[in-house]
């Protein structure tokens, strides 16, 4: 509207921050993995692109940011359902290998030590430190538990066939007296 209103050169150089902003939008790239604030909700995308969420019962403003984010009005699946052929999920755990990263989703440590053995990540709803202090198999495993999310917030994790890239809402909070930091 503004640039229909004004001629010129202001008129020619708003169409070009306009056009920009749209190429911008359009190689913006989302997420592989969701971790929310309390480590309830895990959403990943799927082989085909889809977004997958662990569960459609809490977390509903978290959920309903991810799919807007990914361009969906509501989500397609349910991971902890079992619905999901990507992943193979018992009552303990989830696995799923996205991009050649092994991801395991576990909600309780009963078989935590063998989530060591398979995963590259784990990804936690329940505190692990205690359990995975000391073993040899988990020392070079990226583990988000219930205390990372605690501490800095959401996590978004973005999956290389080589590396896996963590980025926390904490990295990105400024620093101000009022803000508890426990790092």
């Amino acid at each position: 509207l503004i640039l229909s209103l004004v001629k010129g050169p202001v008129r020619l150089a708003g169409g070009i921050i306009a056009i920009a902003g749209f190429a911008f939008g359009l190689i913006s790239v989302s997420p592989d993995i969701h971790v929310s604030e309390t480590s309830k909700l895990v959403a990943y995308k799927n082989a085909d692109g889809d977004l997958t969420v662990s569960t459609r019962r809490s977390e509903r403003f978290a959920r309903d940011v991810w799919t807007r984010q990914h361009g969906y009005a509501a989500h397609k699946n349910d991971l902890m359902d079992g619905d999901m052929s990507s992943a193979q999920c018992d009552e303990n755990a989830c696995r799923l290998s996205l991009k050649g990263q092994n991801i395991s989703i576990i909600t309780t440590l009963y078989n935590a030590e063998e989530e060591c053995a398979w995963a590259h990540l784990i990804i936690s709803d329940v505190p692990t430190r205690k359990t995975f202090r000391g073993n040899e198999q988990c020392k070079n495993i990226t583990v988000i538990d219930r205390f990372d999310t605690w501490r800095h917030g959401a996590h978004a994790i973005y999956l290389k066939p080589a590396s896996i890239e963590i980025y926390r809402v904490s990295d990105l909070r400024p620093k101000r007296p009022w803000v508890l930091s426990y790092a």
